[in-house]
């Protein structure tokens, strides 16, 4: 849904931050849709990703003016919270263009997330639970929605709801 739906919404020339890469594997897949996309992680997975702290260290220099696109650290680790001030933090100062993320449906509907939500300028509900591990025959248990913020744009998101 990135790829197809997202992206196409957001300027082609501006390269992608993916700044919680983890392996790289959505890093790989915004790389192959032929985005120019620079890779950080706090613990990279491989050497193609930067050493960073997103919620501590300063933003390389590269991804200045660039739109941030990740699956930010959620449940409960406690850092999402953190991890949507400091996105805001950066897109108010004017550092990034746009930031989007990848957010559980349950993680949408919280009192606390209110502000920041109601900022976005869209929102893509996916209507399907996602199969994050291949193979797996089980029910999966959670639905995601892909938000997009603006600089310069206060929301509130328009919602677009998208089947498989």
């Amino acid at each position: 849904m990135l790829i197809d739906k997202v992206l196409p919404t957001l300027p082609p020339e501006l390269s992608i931050w993916e700044c919680a890469a983890g392996e790289g594997v959505l890093g790989d897949d915004l790389a192959a849709a032929g985005r120019e996309v620079i890779l950080g992680d706090i613990d990279p997975q491989r050497r193609s990703i930067i050493r960073l702290d997103f919620l501590h260290d300063e933003p390389p220099a590269e991804t200045e003016g660039s739109i941030a696109a990740t699956n930010p650290p959620f449940g409960k680790s406690g850092l999402l919270d953190p991890f949507l001030v400091r996105m805001m933090s950066l897109l108010d100062c004017g550092w990034l263009a746009a930031a989007v993320l990848l957010l559980r449906a349950d993680a949408t509907a919280t009192i606390g997330r209110n502000d920041i939500l109601n900022r976005a300028a869209a929102e893509w509900t996916c209507c399907w639970r996602q199969r994050w591990i291949p193979g797996t025959t089980g029910q999966p248990r959670w639905w995601f929605h892909w938000l997009v913020w603006r600089a310069g744009c206060s929301g509130p998101p328009v919602n677009h709801r998208v089947l498989k």
